[in-house]
């Protein structure tokens, strides 16, 4: 096999695009060829890190070798059917059009004009056979081949709900089981958790197979991971710790020039599980016994990429670490990227608890008496959760020392079924804003508000409508609200614009304000599932830190339901160790009306310090200054000229 990737595959695209494979390139992948053509295995599993060639030589090439030189049928396995014609159009069709086999492409019948197929029949009688991870177990019993090249393995490592049969990997397998030991099992993908089959292929069933490389300074041999990235701690910008990050040597702290990581790689040798090489290059121990051979390509490895690159990476993930803590989501996503896409490794979640809220304590979280302004409020928010005939909000006021009270919530008619939907909304958003004033605990006078972030996603032209009156009548308090997020609305995540211009006026923390000039409105677009989480981690920590939120004495009974609503959605992790939001009741209005208030304190001025996890009786933070931000009046000058 190695032999025919270098004679016969043209790279289609990366660092070399439209150049002969040249194992040299990628040391590594020389000696993935090699445990191929020894014969010692019939399974082979690649954990890797991403853009390192590891598709093309642990999918492609093995498919179209075994397809064109061998001439025998190939099943590709995928997490979804939906996925063959992309991998086919992205991944393999690329490879054969650049071989000496391209002739064999058929242009006529299933595959040949793209559209979604299951199998491709080429020019010399070889079929590609698609089968997925989904779907009824019989689809994946109805196919015999000697190869099975499976994709995305972490994609579909369990059985079926609904199926009493083994696994869909192992069923996958089984296609081959009539060919004994000469069956062929190539499995590929990037490390998701401990727990993930590749990684389990890797370190339980496989070799556990490294590249053990000669140090250039000292006489060891030594497989240098991410703990010896070194040189970029401490420096002031990304950009200097690129400059500075070196891969290190584990026995005498040598920094590599990326010359010398190159050499290193080049000279590399292959040790399994159970060996280890002496100072002369002695091998020492005994490989597994075991039919799979398993192999882990580490950034180390990867020449495509520099370490001061790598360096960088982890330069803006502890910064990320540093702002905002080791619990934050945007650390824990960060710190992803780096073990899954990186460093091959798999996605070790954080041991906290994910979510502490419970009904009990929240209603025992009071401060205020409903429907008064804590003394000495600072800033007042409102948001405001619209449906077709009811509508919610909650409002929060702002402390100096930048804790939140949410002192006042409530319902409002919307009534469509007269007025229609849009003006409607505009009614009630109209009545809403007449009776937005409060008397204050001290009894200082009575108080309004300073921003109110309506949510515009439903009744969008109503709710545009009623802020560009307003706006009319010099009143600039009040902004249309859309909220992204994969977790709640099933759709595309918030996405970050680089820096303002024409469309942007502002950009904040996970929101940012876009104009819509048909409109003739800015609205605020929210990353909801990260304000979620500000919302709950300030329900969560001690009442009297920064980012804190407590509640209000309700002698209505009302607060019981209020506090239902902030539970109806919970944090948990899902398969790859994310932090994701799951709906356990449908009615979460005043939990969306609070996160749209917060996310107006913060456009207002308010900034949070939140420590994630903390319970109730976690110690106050004295030495924090009692001055930690300062308010600003919203829609005032700043944002008006913009």
């Amino acid at each position: 096999m190695r032999e025919f990737a270098e004679q016969e595959i043209i790279c289609p695209n990366g660092p070399y695009p439209n150049r002969r494979f040249k194992t040299s390139r990628q040391p590594w992948t020389a000696h993935w060829f090699d445990a191929i053509d020894s014969g010692l295995w019939q399974r082979f599993a690649m954990v890797k890190p991403s853009q390192t060639g590891g598709t093309l030589c642990g999918l492609a090439i093995p498919t179209a070798y075994h397809l064109f030189e061998i001439g025998e049928d190939v099943i590709c396995g995928l997490p979804s059917i939906q996925m063959a014609q992309d991998k086919w159009e992205k991944d393999l069709k690329p490879v054969i059009e650049r071989s000496g086999y391209r002739d064999l492409i058929p242009t006529t019948g299933r595959g040949s004009r793209g559209g979604r197929f299951e199998s491709i029949t080429f020019g010399n009688g070889a079929t590609l056979k698609f089968i997925s991870g989904g779907g009824d177990d019989k689809k994946r019993a109805g196919y015999t081949a000697r190869v099975v090249a499976i994709t995305e393995v972490d994609g579909m490592d369990e059985a079926g709900e609904t199926s009493r049969e083994a696994d869909k990997v192992k069923q996958m397998e089984a296609r081959a089981r009539a060919f004994g030991d000469k069956k062929r099992i190539y499995l590929e993908c990037t490390a998701s958790i401990e727990k993930g089959r590749i990684w389990q292929e890797y370190v339980e069933r496989g070799t556990t197979s490294r590249l053990v490389m000669p140090c250039p300074a000292c006489p060891a041999w030594v497989s240098p991971d991410r703990e010896d990235l070194a040189g970029w701690k401490g420096r002031e910008t990304a950009f200097e710790a690129k400059a500075h990050g070196r891969i290190s040597c584990p026995e005498c702290g040598k920094l590599w020039s990326e010359k010398e990581r190159a050499e290193a790689n080049e000279r590399a040798v292959l040790v399994h599980r159970g060996e280890e090489l002496g100072p002369d290059g002695d091998r020492h121990g005994s490989p597994p016994l075991t039919d799979t051979f398993s192999l882990r390509v580490t950034a180390v490895n990867n020449l495509f990429d520099s370490m001061g690159s790598v360096a960088a990476d982890e330069w803006r993930a502890d910064r990320i670490r540093e702002q905002d803590g080791e619990e934050s989501e945007e650390f824990e996503n960060a710190e992803l990227e780096l073990h899954q896409f990186t460093w091959a490794l798999p996605w070790i979640p954080p041991s906290h608890t994910v979510d502490q809220l419970n009904a009990e304590t929240l209603q025992h979280r009071t401060a205020v008496h409903r429907g008064r302004v804590p003394a000495g409020a600072v800033v007042v928010t409102v948001g405001a959760d619209l449906g077709r005939h009811v509508g919610h909000w909650a409002a929060t006021a702002w402390m100096p020392t930048g804790h939140g009270v949410v002192f006042d919530y409530g319902r409002f008619e919307v009534a469509s079924a007269s007025l229609g939907e849009d003006n409607a909304i505009k009614a009630a958003l109209r009545e809403l804003n007449e009776q937005l004033e409060w008397p204050t605990a001290d009894g200082s006078g009575p108080r309004t508000f300073d921003a109110a972030f309506p949510d515009a996603r439903y009744g969008r032209t109503g709710v545009f409508a009623f802020v560009r009156e307003r706006e009319a009548d010099g009143d600039r308090r009040w902004r249309p609200l859309m909220g992204f997020g994969q977790s709640t609305y099933g759709g595309p995540r918030y996405s970050r614009p680089g820096a303002v211009n024409r469309g942007i006026v502002h950009v904040g923390d996970e929101y940012h304000l876009r104009r819509f000039r048909e409109d003739r409105v800015v609205v605020v677009e929210v990353n909801v599932d990260h304000w979620k989480g500000v919302v709950h981690d300030g329900l969560i920590c001690h009442a009297e830190r920064r980012g804190a939120i407590t509640l209000c004495h309700d002698d209505s009974g009302e607060l019981q339901q209020f506090v239902k609503h902030l539970l109806a959605e919970k944090r948990v992790r899902n398969k790859k160790g994310l932090l994701v939001w799951e709906q356990e009741r449908k009615a979460n209005h005043w939990l969306d009306s609070c996160v749209y208030a917060v996310v107006a304190a913060h456009a207002c001025g308010v900034r949070f310090v939140v420590v994630e996890g903390e319970g109730s009786d976690a110690p106050v933070n004295e030495d924090a200054p009692e001055e930690a931000w300062s308010p600003r009046t919203w829609g005032g000058d700043e944002f008006a000229a913009r």
